[in-house]
């Protein structure tokens, strides 16, 4: 200490600056904040302490509060699901839900085994309109023409051709009928399919006179055959 007593006081302050100088160049921490370089001023030299970024620390303690928080069982979440399917409009145009009326068929066999013909040919409609080509082929008779034994193939064929062109608008139930008891049962069913064509939104509509017959194993109707024939709009409305 006297040894540094003894010095003159320009090399005692010019030792503290190349320290000071060296601490900030290598990022030395004082109280755990960093140091600015030295700055001299009016013969006298000071040292900043670099202040921490407090948007930055209040984010953190943000974070940090959430992760801590404890999650309100009392809350309810949202029901729509992804697409919000709870409450998408059926396609069928029956007014309900999709998850409500033909989501029902596509989705649980029991539903569909319990199932009129009449709402199979909406479940086949609304197949269609969301290309849910599962259904269009598990409820095809296999005597009908279009039934391919390659169900690969079909399948592929089918997701390259589902009516992509068109948006399906209203499937409307005009009659059914109904023959036979169990396994040996027919049914018939004739209805409007209207549809819109996407590029130049000129509506259509066909009229459909469908045959199903009983599936043996789970007695849900299977689609047969169809006898389509065009509607046209102005005869429709008469």
């Amino acid at each position: 200490m006297k040894a540094l007593s003894s010095l003159p006081c320009t090399i005692l302050m010019a030792c503290l600056f190349v320290v000071l100088s060296l601490c900030s160049s290598t990022g030395a921490f004082l109280n755990g904040r960093p140091l600015r370089p030295a700055t001299q001023r009016g013969g006298h030299y000071s040292v900043a302490v670099e202040e921490p970024n407090l948007f930055a620390a209040a984010a953190t303690r943000l974070c940090a509060a959430k992760k801590k928080a404890p999650r309100n069982k009392n809350a309810s979440g949202s029901t729509a699901g992804f697409g919000g399917a709870a409450t998408e409009a059926c396609a069928c145009g029956s007014g309900l839900a999709y998850n409500k009326c033909c989501g029902k068929l596509h989705k649980d066999p029991s539903s569909y085994a319990a199932a009129p013909a009449s709402r199979v040919v909406r479940a086949r409609y609304s197949a269609y309109a969301k290309r849910v080509v599962d259904f269009i082929i598990a409820s095809t008779h296999p005597l009908n023409p279009s039934f391919e034994q390659d169900m690969e193939h079909w399948k592929k064929t089918m997701e390259q051709d589902c009516f992509d062109n068109f948006e399906l608008t209203k499937c409307d139930i005009l009659e059914e009928s109904y023959q036979g008891q169990g396994s040996d049962g027919t049914a018939t069913v004739r209805f409007i399919a209207h549809m819109i064509q996407r590029d130049t939104q000129q509506r259509s509509a066909f009229m459909e006179t469908s045959t199903f017959e009983r599936d043996a194993s789970t007695g849900a109707w299977l689609y047969r055959n169809g006898d389509v024939v065009h509607v046209d709009f102005a005869e429709e409305a008469s």
